[in-house]
């Protein structure tokens, strides 16, 4: 049986605690029971098999699924690592399609919660500068540093 997974991968300027209060809180949001909680890494799980066999037209959110979330510390910034994947036994296409919409939505709130690092920002405006080979902020018009 194949897999649904969803991956994703991003830095955050976020500090480690805050990283992990933000991952908590969004746990307890979406009602995610915490299986394991280190320093380095928090696995979580939502929804139930037994829900999940009642049929067409559930929740989601009542899916059996697994979230796996890893960070590490990347010189100034967090790198977040995050895996949802399904374990239920009886998906259907339908049920496959509600899955996909579904792990997005939860992918979508977590980098919300985790915002991505800027790539490069303009050290007088703050500004986040769109193309790598911009010379000038577009907002302040400054000279920009090269990268």
């Amino acid at each position: 049986m194949a897999r649904i997974t969803l991956t994703d991968i991003w830095e955050t300027y976020l500090t480690h605690e805050e990283v992990i209060k933000r991952i908590l809180t969004f746990f307890n949001e979406f009602k995610i029971k915490i299986k394991k909680n280190t320093p380095t890494e928090i696995l979580g799980k939502q929804g139930s098999h037994f829900r999940a066999r009642s049929g067409f037209g559930l929740n989601p959110a009542l899916y059996p699924k697994k979230i796996y979330i890893y960070f590490t510390e990347n010189g100034g910034s967090i790198q977040i690592e995050v895996r949802l994947e399904d374990v239920y036994y009886l998906v259907t296409p339908a049920i496959k399609n509600e899955y996909r919409k579904y792990m997005g939505f939860l992918m979508n709130n977590l980098k919300k919660k985790l915002p991505e690092r800027p790539s490069r920002v303009c050290v007088s405006c703050g500004t986040q500068l769109t193309r790598g080979d911009q010379v000038y902020c577009i907002e302040c018009g400054k000279k920009l540093n090269p990268i």
